[in-house]
């Protein structure tokens, strides 16, 4: 059992896509996230997570340190298969993924975590905004490597 219940009034989605969107993108199954309070944000890994039990990936766990040496963490993993996703935020706020330094030390961080032998998935915040479905349909097809 995970730490999600169920939102099923639109209003708690904060987001450009709504509750019914998101719900149509997910065969109508019942939308998980984090425990909603009136005014809270729904963030993007609770977003993230969400999406992967609908989809009925298995829970990953947060905040994996992956390397030996350095202390750099990976957002969420599947250690067993060597699958990590990494959320970036700010990318239209000149956030610290996207600003020089900060844009440089996330490759060096990715380049190390795919010689080390891990795949790694990046996601941006906006990709659980979009009407498109990125974030739903990338993650769904990681299924396949939890059969």
């Amino acid at each position: 059992m995970t730490r999600y219940e169920s939102i099923s009034d639109a209003s708690d989605w904060p987001d450009e896509m709504s509750a019914e969107e998101f719900l149509s993108r997910t065969g109508g199954k019942p939308l998980v996230a984090a425990s909603s309070r009136p005014g809270r944000t729904i963030s993007a890994s609770d977003k993230f997570l969400a999406m992967c039990a609908n989809i009925g990936l298995p829970e990953p766990e947060s905040e994996v340190q992956f390397h030996h040496t350095r202390k750099w963490r990976l957002d969420f993993a599947w250690k067993e298969q060597l699958i990590a996703v990494e959320i970036h935020g700010g990318v239209h706020t000149h956030g610290r993924h996207t600003r020089g330094k900060g844009f440089e030390n996330d490759r060096e961080k990715m380049n190390e975590a795919v010689i080390l032998g891990w795949r790694v998935i990046e996601l941006s915040s906006g990709m659980f905004n979009e009407s498109d479905g990125r974030a739903f349909d990338l993650l769904e097809r990681l299924k396949g490597f939890f059969v």
